[in-house]
C-alpha cells in the first residue's frame, strides 16, 4: 500500500512540476521546495456570516497557485 502511495504522490509531483516549468522564478524550485511553499497555505473557517479567511501569499506563493490555476479567494 505505501508503494502504492509514494507512486500516486509522484505522478502528483510530475504534473506539478510540469505546470510550474513554464514560469522562470519556479523551475529550478525542488519538490522539498515546492511542497514547503504549498503547505504554508491555509484557510481559516468561521461558522455563522463571517467569511473564510486566507493567509496573505508570498511572490512565489501565488506564482505557484496562479500556474496551477488554484483560485484563493481574498
Amino acid at each position: 500500500a505505501r508503494l502504492f502511495i509514494q507512486f500516486i504522490a509522484e505522478i502528483y509531483m510530475r504534473e506539478i512540476r510540469f505546470l510550474l516549468r513554464d514560469v522562470k522564478e519556479l523551475e529550478k524550485l525542488t519538490k522539498t521546495e515546492i511542497f514547503n511553499h504549498i503547505k504554508a497555505i491555509y484557510k481559516v473557517s468561521f461558522k455563522g456570516q463571517y467569511k473564510d479567511v486566507y493567509p496573505t501569499l508570498s511572490k512565489t506563493q501565488r506564482l505557484i497557485m496562479d500556474s496551477l490555476t488554484c483560485d484563493i479567494e481574498k
